[in-house]
């Protein structure tokens, strides 16, 4: 049932399916909202009554309920969460919707058996179930520090994760990027995505952050970037062939930047491009991969291509290059010769 609303900060009270009531008040502590409830009361006017008492608790661990949210709002006021990138809060973010069966559980009556079935139904192979795993361990921390539980209980640490994939990736070739290219101009506009990723080298979680004020279409370039020191807030330059896909993108946007979607329909409508495609089944972090190789067969100059990508340290930048042997005999052929001989 709907709870019962009382005057602003008293507190309220509702029924349970049980038909007992719960007595509900929330309080500001440690950074975050606190909700305090018991249980139990027969009738209305007895978990009315205990409201005061419920509020004016001078030890708020034996009142506050361990439930999830509650977890949650504490974790997210920590000093780690804070300083985590936007990319991996996204992450954890998408975590924690998938977890909404569990958001108004006591974290003491949860068992493995159904945490290991949640992390089994997550959509996905092995990341999406990583990040479950992981934020639950982050919340059994919270109510370790609240003394909510023992310091040795931890359930989310016997979940069992699948083997780690091994990694796909790649570079894009030239044909694949013109059979995205003829995908976005057959009207499927999901394909843009990839192609301003492709032109840009942005990750995933770049695209969903960025805004419109920082594009500024008309200099080609705009501001953008997380994750390490040197990408977050990088000068990114764009190519003429992008501006009018971006500037789609910027049009059909309702929320002041290019991509509108959910991270798990983003990630749908990848695996239809695709199908639709034709293209290797790569995983869409291939697109800024894409970008450094196709630089570098280009023969930019690796200062200028560490730049673009966002990287401290042009040996990053190689791991992105797959370089195809036919531009790599190419690069070898340039060479002058000095023997005296011709080509055959």
């Amino acid at each position: 049932m709907k709870p019962k609303q009382r005057g602003n900060g008293s507190g309220t009270v509702y029924q349970l399916p049980n038909k007992k009531w719960r007595a509900e008040v929330r309080i500001y502590a440690r950074g975050a909202n606190i909700r305090r409830t018991k249980d139990g009361f027969l009738r209305k006017r007895d978990a009315l009554d205990y409201l005061p008492t419920l509020r004016n608790g001078e030890d708020s661990r034996k009142t506050a309920s361990p439930i999830l949210s509650d977890l949650h709002e504490l974790w997210k006021a920590t000093k780690k969460y804070e300083g985590m990138s936007q990319d991996k809060r996204s992450h954890y973010a998408t975590a924690w919707k998938r977890m909404e069966k569990l958001w108004h559980r006591d974290i003491r009556e949860l068992t493995y058996i159904e945490l290991q079935a949640l992390t089994d139904e997550t959509p996905g192979a092995y990341y999406p179930k990583r990040d479950i795993k992981t934020l639950l361990s982050h919340l059994y921390g919270i109510a370790q520090r609240e003394e909510l539980l023992t310091q040795n209980k931890n359930l989310a640490k016997f979940i069992e994760l699948p083997q780690t994939p091994k990694s796909r990736r790649d570079a894009f070739t030239s044909d694949e990027i013109a059979l995205i290219w003829r995908d976005y101009e057959r009207g499927n506009f999901f394909a843009g995505y990839a192609l301003a990723m492709i032109y840009t080298s942005m990750r995933t979680g770049e695209l969903f952050a960025l805004r419109a004020g920082n594009i500024f279409l008309d200099k080609k370039y705009m501001i953008g970037g997380i994750k390490t020191e040197a990408g977050t807030d990088r000068v990114i330059p764009l190519a003429d062939c992008v501006i009018p896909v971006i500037r789609e993108q910027i049009a059909r946007s309702q929320k002041g930047g290019v991509i509108d979607m959910r991270i798990e329909e983003f990630y749908t409508q990848w695996a239809n491009l695709v199908d639709r495609t034709g293209i290797r089944p790569l995983d869409a972090y291939c697109c800024r991969h894409t970008t450094a190789t196709a630089l570098a067969e280009k023969g930019v100059a690796p200062a200028i291509i560490k730049e673009i990508m966002g990287h401290t340290s042009y040996n990053t930048t190689l791991r992105y290059t797959y370089i195809s042997v036919d531009e790599k005999v190419k690069a070898i052929n340039s060479l002058e010769d000095t023997s005296g001989k011709r080509k055959s």
